[in-house]
């Protein structure tokens, strides 16, 4: 999901998951169920957190839940490449630019 203001160059953005695992037969060890979620508005953010803890003989540590959250500032580069030529004019307004857009985090 994303919200860009074009006009002052402002993104927020959130992209959320979840990762659900099965049992390994080699390790007899089951990873619980994972939550993600990416997100960026000015720094870029990321938070990992099981919501159901591991089990299986080979959970050692018990019904372990890892959770992470981690924030950096972004650096964006954007330039336009030209027209894109899959938009056409609406309400006679020409056609937007086709643009390539780097982020990287300090």
């Amino acid at each position: 999901m994303t919200w860009l203001d074009p006009k002052i160059g402002f993104e927020v953005s959130a992209a959320p998951g979840f990762t659900f695992n099965w049992k390994n037969p080699d390790t007899v060890y089951k990873t619980g169920t994972e939550l993600r979620v990416r997100f960026a508005a000015g720094v870029a953010g990321f938070h990992y957190q099981q919501v159901t803890g591991d089990s299986g003989a080979g959970a050692r540590l018990g019904d372990f839940k890892g959770r992470v959250t981690a924030l950096a500032p972004v650096v964006t580069y954007s330039f336009n490449l030209g027209k894109d030529p899959g938009q056409h004019a609406v309400d006679g307004r020409s056609p937007q630019n086709l643009s390539v857009i780097y982020q990287s985090t300090l």
